[in-house]
């Protein structure tokens, strides 16, 4: 079989496969290159970021990111409730990322000012989660989680947003509202209600059904079904009318939050789909419009992650056309690998096997929930007979067997790599099987991918998947649709979210060619407060609280600081050096030569290593006997100068990261003769 591969394209011509850039279904930015083109995956780019600590206090520690501001400018003028007011001069496309310097404890919020809050999204990919707070109460939008990159080895599998700031006032919080069923805006859910003690939650019904087993843990627990174009009142502040929109899965909502003195669309993740595979699941402009036009909106929190695409998402529907040819032409089975959430694709799967006249099998658990969940909310009403377990595929002619794959989005690659590699627990693939990845593949995975595909043409497979495909259409709106979006809203301030810091300042430039007064336009990054205050039409960054990632292992259930993380990683990619240290505790002098033990290391093999080792060792015993001799006796404080003189020697020598060091102290008892 002949094939042609572009490495730093991941495409393939030959086994059908053609690698695409996630998020994106336009030729235009590639997240898997940093912003000037250059050929660096994401997991390079978020290592370029200033690491975080765990969790923050209002100390003045640092935390803001590495954020480019597109050469703007901003004023700072201090008030006396020590807030920071930004504005923007020179020009229309003078755009900046506002943000606090670092932790901040806002002031008190004044009757009739509404505060905003991203908890998580912003800056990033993942995590999303706002705050709302107006006369003392507080509710929240969305509880999402984010993916580590892939291939990372800390220990960690996911990120979390930081609630120090929500537990300190989770007295206040009257309830959160979840706009989708993604992981993203979702997956945090559990901990968001066990953490914060929360009394009351809104919910998608296909989501309350999915955690149907996890939410009974909490008897004390409100659940309530969002319905499209109800009104919600919650507590004295707040009135919450949800509008039907189009996302990855049918159940999904924008909400129009009212108070006493504002108005604010915060659209979630959307696109304007016409003909969605679920007619349910179709964006209710006609409602927007009526409501919008009827009350007027002023603050616009839109969704960026699809900035970077030019003209307008393809249709849901637009996929089965391609579906059907596949199914109808291959020879063998079809193995389809999607997000389980995606229940617009799955209903296109469904529809496109029963004209290919091909039985479905769900292969895996988290799938077959997502389906009977769907079911029951009546958005699928396929015949039983379409279906075949596990069981009975060995009786059923493969060309007529259609074997679905449901895995949670940053989980896609998994059963394709178990697949090429012949380690899936379920089935074997065999000569003439075809596989379709019908998704993002997770961010820097293009040799990844270009590995297993090899794998697979070695066994006769057929892979399809990547933009030109014709398998898959991205869930987010892309430029034409975020234009109509804030035409049809038309909001005095637009708050662009739910994006990386790139995509922010771009969706800013968007907005700004679209007529909006640049200084109304508000890019903050996670933990910045952003108080609205009507009477003085005037908006301010008033604080900054802890807001930085929280490291999760969810199969372990337990967090990891920041300190963990870098030692792990460290610890994989140095490994670690041991040096021990013995002291006579009675005349306080080193009884033995200092001794090094290295695991793991590479520069250890180099020919120079004798002599770099020679130099740390006599060092540090002279750093420790003139610091024993002047009554230096605070093993903590000779730790710190045996760290420094190392990892001075190694950075010296080999300019390279350190290695995890272990720095052993050993005090004895021993009477010297003379």
């Amino acid at each position: 079989m002949n094939f042609n591969r572009d490495d730093s394209q991941s495409s393939y011509s030959g086994g059908g496969y053609r690698g695409n850039s996630p998020r994106s279904n336009s030729g235009g930015f590639n997240r898997d290159r940093d912003f000037r083109g250059n050929s660096s995956n994401r997991d390079n780019y978020r290592d370029q970021r200033p690491e975080r600590s765990d969790r923050g206090d209002y100390s003045g520690q640092n935390n803001t990111g590495r954020y480019g501001n597109n050469n703007n400018n901003y004023s700072e003028r201090n008030n006396n409730a020590g807030s920071t007011s930004y504005s923007n001069h020179g020009g229309k496309n003078n755009l900046s990322l506002n943000s606090k310097p670092s932790l901040q404890k806002p002031p008190e919020l004044l009757n009739g000012q509404l505060r905003l809050l991203p908890i998580g999204g912003q800056c990033e990919a993942g995590r999303n989660a706002w705050y709302f707070e107006q006369d003392s109460e507080i509710i929240l939008i969305d509880a999402g989680l984010g993916f580590m990159p892939h291939g990372f080895k800390g220990g960690a599998d996911c990120t979390l947003p930081n609630l120090t700031y929500l537990e300190e006032n989770k007295d206040r919080i009257k309830a959160l509202l979840i706009s989708n069923s993604h992981e993203e805006y979702a997956g945090n859910l559990i901990n968001f209600i066990q953490t914060l003690d929360l009394k009351e939650v809104y919910l998608p019904q296909i989501l309350a059904k999915v955690c149907k087993k996890e939410l009974a843990l909490f008897p004390d627990l409100k659940v309530n079904i969002i319905e499209p174009n109800k009104i919600y009142k919650i507590g004295k502040s707040f009135e919450i009318n949800p509008f039907t929109l189009t996302f990855i899965g049918a159940d999904s909502f924008s909400f129009l939050i009212t108070t006493p003195t504002h108005r604010t669309f915060y659209t979630g993740p959307f696109k304007i789909d016409h003909m969605p595979s679920i007619r349910k699941g179709q964006t209710d402009i006609q409602s927007i419009a009526n409501l919008v036009t009827e009350k007027g909106v002023d603050i616009l929190i839109s969704n960026s992650t699809n900035v970077e695409s030019m003209g307008y998402t393809g249709s849901e529907s637009s996929v089965n056309k391609k579906l059907i040819e596949i199914f109808e032409s291959a020879p063998s089975r079809v193995i389809t690998l999607l997000n389980a959430c995606a229940t617009h694709r799955l209903a296109s799967l469904l529809q496109s096997a029963i004209k290919a006249k091909r039985k479905v099998c769900l292969l895996n658990e988290t799938l077959q929930t997502w389906y009977k969940a769907a079911v029951e909310c009546e958005y699928f009403n396929f015949p039983k007979e379409l279906f075949i377990e596990t069981k009975d595929l060995a009786k059923t002619n493969n060309k007529d067997i259609l074997i679905l794959i449901g895995t949670e989005e940053n989980s896609l690659l998994k059963p394709f790599i178990d697949l090429s590699y012949k380690k899936h627990p379920e089935i074997s693939l065999i000569e003439g099987d075809s596989i379709i990845l019908s998704g993002n593949p997770p961010l820097g995975t293009s040799r990844l991918i270009a590995n297993s595909v090899d794998q697979l043409f070695l066994q006769g497979v057929h892979v399809i998947g990547g933009r030109e495909a014709g398998v898959h259409v991205q869930s987010y709106a892309a430029q034409e649709e975020l234009k109509f979006m804030y035409n049809l809203t038309r909001p005095k301030y637009c708050v662009p979210a739910h994006g990386e810091s790139r995509q922010l300042v771009l969706h800013s430039e968007l907005l700004a060619h679209c007529g909006v007064d640049t200084r109304n336009i508000i890019i903050v990054d996670n933990g910045s407060i952003v108080d609205f205050d009507s009477a003085q039409n005037k908006v301010e960054i008033t604080g900054k609280v802890a807001a930085q990632a929280v490291f999760f292992n969810r199969v372990k259930d337990s967090s990891l600081n920041t300190q963990s993380i870098e030692e792990r990683r460290s610890l994989s990619e140095d490994g670690v050096m041991t040096i021990v240290l013995v002291i006579n505790s009675l005349d306080k002098k080193l009884i033995a030569e200092p001794f090094i033990n290295m695991f793991g290391n590479s520069f250890n093999t180099d020919t120079d290593w004798p002599r770099v080792k020679d130099l740390i060792l006599s060092d540090v015993k002279q750093m420790v006997n003139k610091a024993l001799s002047q009554g230096q006796t605070d093993f903590v404080v000779l730790r710190r100068f045996a760290h420094d003189i190392i990892s001075r020697r190694i950075r010296e020598k080999y300019g390279m990261s350190m290695p995890v060091l272990s720095i052993v102290i050993q005090e004895v008892q021993a009477v010297v003769s003379v």
